[in-house]
């Protein structure tokens, strides 16, 4: 593995033989919700058009155009992560299932669990297709945490991102 270098004092992390022909480039770390990437701008025709470093990957060695209803989802969450082994394809709700919890402040530190003040209880839910689903309330926020991680390998398989303790 080989790392390119971004603005901002990034890296992405490439596979070596990609290292090459991405190395070309001048690429720059792009913040995206809570994320980073790896992206370039190119001109096309007279339009400016923002290229993704994961996207074009995955597009030389797959083949596959990231159309209408599929992203493109890095396994470990880490958006500078571009290794081929690191890289798929996925709907908007294997995307969504696949994200870590939310940074702004928050009663939980887990995904998929919150302090419910009127029943003085942590409360665990899992959205999946825009449907929101409640799993219960518990004494203890970790109990919370691993039925959410119970539920979520249920609904969502390897796309599932689990809470870690």
């Amino acid at each position: 593995m080989k790392y390119i270098r971004l603005t901002q004092g990034k890296f992405a992390k490439v596979d070596d033989e990609d290292f090459v022909w991405l190395n070309k480039y001048k690429w720059c770390a792009v913040k995206m919700r809570r994320n980073y990437y790896a992206t370039r701008n190119v001109k096309v025709d007279k339009n400016w058009k923002i290229l993704y470093m994961h996207i074009l990957i995955i597009q030389k060695y797959w083949g596959l155009f990231i159309g209408r209803g599929k992203l493109s989802d890095h396994i470990d969450g880490n958006g500078l992560n571009n290794v081929k082994t690191n890289l798929r394809l996925c709907d908007y709700s294997q995307n969504a299932a696949n994200q870590g919890a939310f940074i702004y402040p928050k009663s939980s530190k887990f995904k998929g669990v919150c302090w419910y003040k009127r029943e003085k209880k942590w409360t665990a839910r899992i959205n999946k297709k825009g449907k929101r689903k409640h799993l219960g309330y518990y004494d203890d926020e970790i109990e919370a945490a691993q039925a959410y991680n119970e539920a979520a390998q249920k609904a969502f398989g390897d796309f599932a991102r689990l809470n870690t303790f």
